[in-house]
């Protein structure tokens, strides 16, 4: 599925100008209103690590501001390694191919 755009609300959230069977899938059909479960897709497990070494870099970076100066010099080292993978990981990642993705047309109103 594509979207363009969301609307949340308390409990829950709308996708704005929904296509389905984007990237050369097939279109599901489901009733109007029905509940789903999402998850993020990556074209290589190795993307995943990534996200995870700049989630824990984000956290250690907030945590930094609220911490004791014992704990700050922790912090400081966690931020600097957890940076150190992702960039790593970005000097050597070659997509295997280029992304299928479409963004769906939005029309002018």
């Amino acid at each position: 599925m594509g979207y363009v755009g969301l609307t949340r609300a308390s409990g829950s959230t709308t996708l704005g100008n929904l296509v389905r069977g984007v990237n050369d899938t097939t279109a599901a059909v489901h009733a109007a209103a029905a509940t789903l479960t999402w998850g993020v897709a990556a074209p290589a497990t190795e993307l995943y690590q990534q996200l995870l070494d700049q989630t824990a870099m984000y956290l250690h970076q907030m945590f930094l501001g609220q911490a004791s100066p014992n704990e700050r010099d922790l912090h400081e080292r966690m931020i600097s390694f957890f940076k150190a993978n992702a960039d790593q990981f970005w000097r050597r990642y070659v997509p295997a191919r280029s992304p299928r993705f479409r963004a769906p047309a939005v029309r002018a109103s």
